[in-house]
């Protein structure tokens, strides 16, 4: 069930045994109980057993270095799973003039996204390019909410790209959206 970006629609990039792995912690992420936070990720590392390395963690979800370029994004909670939905959404409904933004989403499942892989830091940002950048995704009926240093990193073509974008609300998905 995985929709691609930038791919053939034959070829993934992770194994049936990765999709079966994700898929059974999916399903069963929820059933049991969690003392808090830490907790939660420290299951769900013991559950995934996936091959790869992990680079981060967030609240809604851990992220793994695929070692070919992309970063895989898999749901912890199902705020995760609304993130990965939400990141694969406004990267294939936005406007391309705002697309450069955003860091490319590669492939995408339920729980599970694929992202390009991007890891230079931005040497120098201020608020005002903070500033300036959420305001373009406001112009383009994007809501920027978690928009922060952390969540960025430089493109090959030296662009401010987002690479956490989970948390946007695109125009007509809030009612009370004020354009």
């Amino acid at each position: 069930m995985s929709k691609s970006e930038g791919l053939n629609s034959n070829q993934n990039i992770l194994s049936s045994n990765d999709q079966r792995t994700i898929d059974s912690w999916i399903v069963n992420m929820n059933k049991r109980g969690y003392w808090d936070i830490n907790h939660r990720i420290s299951v769900a590392k013991k559950s995934l057993k996936l091959n790869y390395d992990i680079i981060g963690n967030g609240f809604f979800r851990i992220v793994y270095d695929l070692g070919n370029g992309y970063v895989l994004k898999v749901a912890i909670s199902n705020s995760g799973i609304e993130s990965n939905k939400t990141e694969y959404e406004i990267y294939n409904k936005c406007s391309p003039k705002i697309r450069n933004s955003l860091c490319p989403v590669i492939q995408y499942g339920h729980g599970w996204i694929i992202m390009k892989k991007l890891t230079r830091k931005i040497p120098e940002i201020t608020p005002n390019m903070i500033l300036r950048l959420k305001n373009q995704f406001l112009t383009y009926g994007i809501i920027p909410h978690d928009l922060k240093r952390d969540n960025l990193a430089l493109s090959n073509r030296d662009t401010i790209t987002v690479i956490d974008y989970g948390n946007f609300v695109m125009k007509g998905e809030l009612n009370s959206f004020p354009f």
